[in-house]
């Protein structure tokens, strides 16, 4: 997401089959009172949708803009081996 040619937030993630799933959001905290990670979220998912895919997993990670978007959640364990 750019604002007047200047990067300001960017999101990471992966599409597999017609399910996207996000890896990585982030936004400079200065452009904060725009909401940078609400508008490239919307505009992130009606490109999406317009790309046909229909599911759309945030990932890990709680936070404001997860759950101010979205009632659904799965609860994950994470089992590490070493």
């Amino acid at each position: 997401l750019h604002i007047n040619d200047a990067p300001v937030a960017y999101e990471i993630g992966f599409l597999i089959k017609n399910s996207y799933f996000g890896s990585q959001m982030a936004y400079l905290g200065e452009y904060s009172q725009y909401y940078p990670g609400k508008v490239l979220l919307i505009k992130l998912l009606d490109k999406l949708a317009k790309n046909g895919i229909t599911r759309f997993d945030f990932g890990p990670g709680d936070n404001h803009l997860k759950r101010s978007t979205t009632k659904t959640y799965r609860h994950l364990n994470t089992i590490i081996i070493s």
